[in-house]
């Protein structure tokens, strides 16, 4: 149960809790209010990623079992009439942004628009939004890697008793570290830029 209702009740029942037992200046009790503080910060970073809020998305860890999500706060890089460009903060990729908006609009979404037909809309922006982000699939520098993914949660409403949370909206995941690595490598090699 992740509900801010719950939080709320069980971050006041440990702090009564903790709280109303002898304390001293190095008691076992001060540790433990500053665990259950650390705690509620946990808490708290979890229950903040706002996928209306510019920015902040819900991501698949690939590399668990669970496949839970976390949240990614971004920064736009890029926008145009159908796409909506983002990158992982404080990830770095020496991609030119513009070349990709500028390719989405001209290349890639008349071919999609052609193949499937108009997109649906499912957060009323008339874009599809690409997060360029480090994808926690469990890569090494000598394995395959997830490169991109699409998450079909995405189309549905989001709930917050879940462990796998949704953006409602069309969103694709590309990853910007394997993926650039390899591009970084083939153009050092005179292949074109992948």
């Amino acid at each position: 149960m992740n509900t801010p209702s719950f939080r709320l009740f069980f971050i006041s029942f440990c702090f009564v809790l903790f709280s109303c037992t002898q304390s001293s200046p190095n008691s076992e009790t001060n540790k433990n209010l500053f665990n259950l503080l650390t705690v509620k910060n946990i808490i708290d970073s979890q229950s903040t990623c706002n996928p209306n809020n510019r920015g902040s998305f819900w991501v698949r860890n690939l590399s668990t079992s669970s496949q839970a999500t976390y949240c990614v706060d971004s920064t736009l890089v890029g926008s145009s009439n159908n796409i909506e460009l983002y990158l992982e903060k404080g990830l770095s990729t020496n991609l030119n942004y513009t070349n990709i908006v500028n390719a989405f609009e001209s290349n890639i979404f008349p071919i999609m628009e052609d193949a499937f037909g108009v997109p649906s809309d499912l957060n009323r922006d008339g874009k599809v939004t690409v997060l360029i982000l480090d994808i926690k699939d469990g890569a090494t520098a000598s394995s395959g890697f997830v490169a991109g993914f699409v998450d079909p949660v995405n189309f549905y409403a989001d709930n917050v008793a879940y462990s796998i949370r949704s953006n409602q909206r069309e969103i694709l995941f590309m990853d910007g570290v394997e993926l650039v690595r390899l591009r970084d490598k083939d153009l050092a090699s005179g292949k074109p830029d992948t």
